[in-house]
C-alpha cells in the first residue's frame, strides 16, 4: 500500500512539475508576444514619421519643379497616406485585443496540486527559509528538499514570482497551504467572494452508534469564490470534545451546486449515547485562518442524535424465536447406536 500511495505522490509531483512549467511558458511567452506588439506599434510609428518625411521632400519637389512630374509626386504621396492609415489602424487593433502577458488564456489547473504540495512541504520549506535566511536563487532554495521531483515543482512555483518574493511569503504569519499558492500566483484572489446557503439537511436525524451520517448541501454562488475549504466540526457535548473536517475546492464562478459530506459513527466506543451538533462552514481561502484573502462565506448549524436499539414487541419476538432456534441447536441429538454382534457358527 505504501508503494502505491509513494507512486500516486510522485505522479502528482510530476503533473505539478509540468502544469508550473506550462504557466511559467504561457506567461513568458505572453510576455513575448506583447513585446513584439509594442516593436510592431513602434515599427508602424516610425514608418509613419517616415512617410510624412517623404511626402514634406515630394512638396518640395513639386514646389521646386522637380524633373519628377507632378501626377507621380501626387501618387507618392497618396501611397504614403494609405500606408499610414494602414499602420495606424493595426495599432488600434493592437491596443484594442492585446495578447494577455499573464497567460490567463490558458488554463493550467495548477491551483490544487499547489495547495497539495505545501500541504506536505509547507513546514520544511518554512524551516529551509528560516534556517539559511536569504538565499540567491529558487533553485538552491528548492535543493535543499530531499526529492528531485519536489524540488523542481518548488523552484517552478517560486519562478512565478521570482526568487526575492519567494522566500519573503514564508516569514508571513498564518501562512497556510492555501495563502502560499495565493502568494505565487498559483491560486487566483478573487475580489469579493460571495455564497448563500440555501438548504441544509441530515440524514438519518437519529440513528445508532455505527451509523453513516449525511449532510447535504445545497448553495448558491453569488461571486466566484477562489480556492477555499468547506469545513464542519462535530461537538461531541457528553465528552466535551469535538472532531472537525474540511475539503478544499477549487474556484467556484456563479451558479447552483450541491455538496455531500459523510461521517460514520462506527467506533462504538468513540460516540457515546446524546446529541452532537455539527456546525458548517464555507470559506474563501482556509477556515478559521486571518490572511488578507481568507473570508468566511457562510455558516449554519445542524444536529444529529445517537440512540439505544429501541426494544419493541418485534424484536421481542424475534429474540425469543431466535433464542429458541438457538436452544434448539445446542440440544445434543439421540443417535441409534448398532452393535454389531459376532455371527454365530452353526455346526
Amino acid at each position: 500500500m505504501s508503494n502505491n500511495n509513494s507512486s500516486s505522490r510522485s505522479l502528482s509531483m510530476i503533473i505539478l512539475v509540468l502544469l508550473v512549467l506550462l504557466t511559467i511558458y504561457n506567461s513568458n511567452g505572453g510576455v513575448v508576444q506583447s513585446t513584439i506588439i509594442r516593436a510592431n506599434h513602434n515599427n508602424n510609428q516610425n514608418n509613419n514619421q517616415n512617410n510624412n518625411n517623404k511626402n514634406n521632400e515630394y512638396r518640395t519637389q513639386l514646389h521646386d519643379k522637380s524633373t519628377v512630374t507632378p501626377s507621380t509626386i501626387a501618387t507618392r504621396i497618396v501611397k504614403n497616406n494609405n500606408n499610414n492609415n494602414n499602420n495606424n489602424v493595426n495599432n488600434i487593433n493592437d491596443n484594442n485585443n492585446p495578447i494577455p502577458n499573464n497567460g490567463s488564456n490558458v488554463r493550467t489547473d495548477i491551483c490544487l496540486p499547489c495547495v497539495d504540495f505545501f500541504n506536505s512541504y509547507l513546514p520544511t520549506i518554512i524551516k529551509i527559509v528560516t534556517d539559511y535566511g536569504v538565499i540567491e536563487s529558487c533553485s538552491k532554495i528548492c535543493g535543499y528538499l530531499n526529492s528531485t521531483v519536489e524540488a523542481d515543482v518548488c523552484t517552478g512555483l517560486c519562478d512565478l514570482v521570482g526568487v526575492n518574493e519567494f522566500w519573503k511569503i514564508f516569514l508571513l504569519d498564518d501562512i497556510n497551504p492555501i495563502y502560499a499558492c495565493q502568494m505565487v500566483t498559483a491560486c487566483v484572489t478573487p475580489k469579493s467572494p460571495a455564497a448563500n446557503f440555501d438548504s441544509v439537511t441530515m440524514t438519518p436525524t437519529v440513528g445508532v452508534p455505527g451509523d453513516t451520517f449525511t449532510i447535504s448541501l445545497n448553495f448558491t454562488v453569488v461571486n466566484a469564490t477562489g480556492v477555499g475549504q468547506f469545513s464542519y466540526i462535530v461537538y461531541y457535548v457528553a465528552t466535551q470534545s469535538k472532531y472537525m473536517y474540511s475539503l478544499t475546492f477549487d474556484s467556484y464562478p456563479p451558479g447552483s451546486y450541491n455538496q455531500n459530506f459523510t461521517f460514520s459513527t462506527k467506533n462504538n466506543a468513540t460516540f457515546p449515547l446524546g446529541d452532537y451538533p455539527v456546525a458548517l462552514m464555507m470559506c474563501s481561502a482556509e477556515c478559521g485562518t486571518h490572511t488578507p484573502y481568507s473570508v468566511p462565506l457562510n455558516e449554519t448549524q445542524v444536529v444529529f442524535t445517537l440512540e439505544t436499539i429501541p426494544i419493541n414487541k418485534t424484536n421481542i419476538a424475534s429474540f425469543q424465536s431466535q433464542s429458541v432456534i438457538s436452544a434448539e441447536e445446542d440440544t445434543p441429538k439421540k443417535k441409534n447406536h448398532v452393535v454389531e454382534l459376532p455371527l454365530p457358527s452353526f455346526k
